[in-house]
């Protein structure tokens, strides 16, 4: 009998799904605002956020254009902290800040993993 799996995300998908979230949630972006302006559906930002599907050319283009979003960080990890994000500007003057907040959590999260596989 062929053994099935339910999970068939692709790693890198998922990788990139998952820091693409992190960005969003970085500078408050909503899922309906990214789908938008990516021209497609919400569930489908939600498979690409999810590692279902993978990041288009097209839809990165957008993320560097427009959003100001760095390639190194959704697909080459965060070993430079000042390639993490860049924060969008917003009337409200603690977003920013909570944003930082944000990524430093994120970074002593990555540097945990990394000494765990150690």
């Amino acid at each position: 009998m062929k053994e099935t799996t339910k999970d068939k995300r692709n790693p890198i998908n998922v990788y990139v799904g998952r820091n693409l979230t992190f960005f969003m949630e970085c500078n408050n972006i909503p899922v309906a605002e990214l789908a938008d302006d990516f021209g497609i559906a919400k569930d489908s930002l939600k498979r690409i956020l999810n590692g279902i599907n993978g990041l288009s050319s097209e839809y990165c283009y957008i993320l560097a254009s427009k959003y100001h979003c760095n390639m190194n960080f959704l697909f080459g990890g965060v070993e430079n902290a000042e390639n993490l994000t860049e924060v969008r500007t917003t009337t409200n003057k603690s977003e920013p800040e909570k944003g930082i907040v944000q990524s430093l959590h994120y970074l002593a999260d990555v540097v945990d993993v990394k000494l765990k596989k150690r």
